[in-house]
C-alpha cells in the first residue's frame, strides 16, 4: 500500500473512531513548488474545546503534523513505516490527553507523552516570534489538554 493510500486509511479510521467526539475536514490545496499537484489537509477538531486540535498537510512524500492551538510547533514525517508509527502514537495521545501546551508571545512549545513514557516535544513560532522573550517556557500560558472522551 503506498503512503498515500495508508494516510487515507488511517484518515478514515480516525473519522470513524471519532464520529461525535471531533469533525475530521479533509481539503486539498495547491503545492506550493509544484503547481500541478495537490496536498491533502486534514483537521481534527475536537467538540470538547479543552481538548487538543490536530491537523496535518501530507505532500507526495511526507506529512507535517501539528497538535494544539498554538504557533504550529510540528512534526515532520516520512511517509514510511517508522513515520506512521510516530504518527499514530502522536495522534492518539492527542485524543487520549497527554498534550501539554505552553504559550508565549508569538510562540507555542507542545509536549505530548506517549504510552511507554516518552517525551516528544516541538516549539513554533510566528515570524515575530524569531527571538524568544526569556524565560517564557516558565512565566508563559500552559494549558493541559483533556481527552476527546
Amino acid at each position: 500500500m503506498s503512503g498515500a493510500a495508508r494516510l487515507d486509511a488511517f484518515e478514515d479510521e480516525l473519522r470513524s473512531r471519532l464520529d461525535g467526539l471531533a469533525t475530521v475536514t479533509r481539503e486539498h490545496v495547491h503545492n506550493y513548488p509544484k503547481p500541478d499537484l495537490y496536498d491533502v489537509v486534514v483537521t481534527i477538531e475536537p467538540v470538547n474545546p479543552a481538548s487538543a486540535p490536530i491537523s496535518w498537510i501530507a505532500s507526495d512524500v511526507d506529512v507535517v503534523l501539528s497538535v494544539g492551538r498554538g504557533n504550529w510547533p510540528r512534526w515532520e514525517l516520512a511517509l514510511d513505516d517508522l513515520g506512521f508509527d510516530e504518527l499514530d502514537n502522536l495522534v492518539k495521545a492527542a485524543i487520549d490527553g497527554r498534550v501539554r501546551e505552553t504559550f508565549g508571545w508569538h510562540r507555542s512549545f507542545v509536549e505530548v507523552l506517549h504510552e511507554d513514557g516518552q517525551v516528544e516535544r516541538s516549539t513554533g513560532g510566528g515570524l515575530l516570534g524569531l527571538v524568544p522573550l526569556p524565560g517564557w517556557k516558565w512565566w508563559g500560558r500552559h494549558v493541559r489538554y483533556e481527552p476527546y472522551a
